[in-house]
């Protein structure tokens, strides 16, 4: 688990907070405001039910998605269909969603968080984020929190 930031944006960092083997959090200064960047890595497909249920659960209660301005998220497949989460996705998906993406998405539309990823048009070699045996998926997510109301994102 860990966060990459570029050397010439390394001083702006106010803290970095490990809250656990799967979440990570960096707080930094963005122009005016502080941010804060968390780094998640979720349980993969074929974990056991009751260790993605820990995972789930502490992502719920944790301050950590509630507080977030960008979060990154991983092993989930959010797929192209965004019927019922048109706040939440943007016109630019692919693939096929699983039980996990759903259940992102879910927490997404709940939290009134955005894909970033899906809000633009992008090489579909440069959305894939996972590649293994045939398979290939973009797995990696950049959210937003919506400003205002549902369906109006201002300041995105």
């Amino acid at each position: 688990m860990g966060i990459l930031v570029r050397e010439n944006v390394v001083e702006d960092v106010i803290q970095v907070e490990r809250i656990n083997s799967r979440i990570m959090k960096i707080k930094i200064v963005m122009g005016k405001k502080v941010g804060n960047i968390f780094s998640v890595y979720a349980p993969q497909v074929g974990r056991p039910e009751a260790e993605k249920e820990a995972f789930w659960g502490m992502l719920d209660d944790a301050k950590t998605v509630a507080e977030s301005e960008v979060l990154l998220d991983l092993n989930c497949r959010i797929g192209e269909d965004r019927r019922g989460f048109e706040e939440v996705m943007g016109a630019h998906r692919f693939g096929v969603r699983n039980q996990e993406g759903e259940r992102i998405l879910e927490l997404y539309q709940s939290k009134e968080l955005r894909v970033i990823n899906t809000m633009f048009r992008n090489d579909r070699k440069k959305k894939i984020t996972y590649k293994s045996g045939g398979a290939e998926a973009p797995i990696d997510f950049i959210l937003r929190r919506i400003r205002g109301h549902m369906g109006k994102a201002r300041g995105i």
